[in-house]
C-alpha cells in the first residue's frame, strides 16, 4: 500500500496592513488660525466729529422723517454710524450723509455685521 498525499499550505494569507501616516500638516494649519498680535499698533477706532467711539455701520432700509425732536432723519440707503444701541428697539448714531445725530428704530436700518 502506499502512504497518504502531501499536507497543504497556509491558506490564511495575514493581510499586509498599510502603516498610518500621521502628518502634522493639519495640525499646523490650525494653529495659524490663531491670530498673532505683531506688536503693530491698532488701528484707531472710528469716531464721529465729535469724538464719539462708532461701534457699527447701519444702513438705512426706508425714508424716515423725525416725528419727535431727537430722531434721526434718514433716506434709503444713508449709512448710519452707530454710537449707541440703546435697547432692542433703538439705535442711536449719526447720519453720514447730513452729519445729524440721533434716535432711530432698529426696523429702519439693515446693521452690518462685523
Amino acid at each position: 500500500g502506499s502512504g497518504g498525499g502531501g499536507g497543504g499550505g497556509n491558506d490564511a494569507t495575514a493581510p499586509i496592513m498599510a502603516p498610518l501616516v500621521v502628518t502634522q500638516s493639519a495640525g499646523d494649519q490650525y494653529g495659524q488660525l490663531h491670530l498673532v498680535d505683531s506688536g503693530e499698533p491698532r488701528p484707531a477706532r472710528p469716531t464721529t466729529p465729535d469724538g464719539t467711539p462708532i461701534i457699527g455701520y447701519a444702513t438705512a432700509l426706508f425714508d424716515y422723517e423725525r416725528v419727535y425732536d431727537g430722531e434721526l432723519e434718514c433716506v434709503t440707503g444713508d449709512t448710519i454710524e452707530i454710537v449707541s444701541r440703546v435697547d432692542e428697539t433703538w439705535l442711536e448714531g449719526r447720519n453720514q450723509r447730513t452729519g445729524e445725530e440721533g434716535m432711530l428704530a432698529r426696523s429702519f436700518v439693515e446693521e452690518e455685521v462685523d
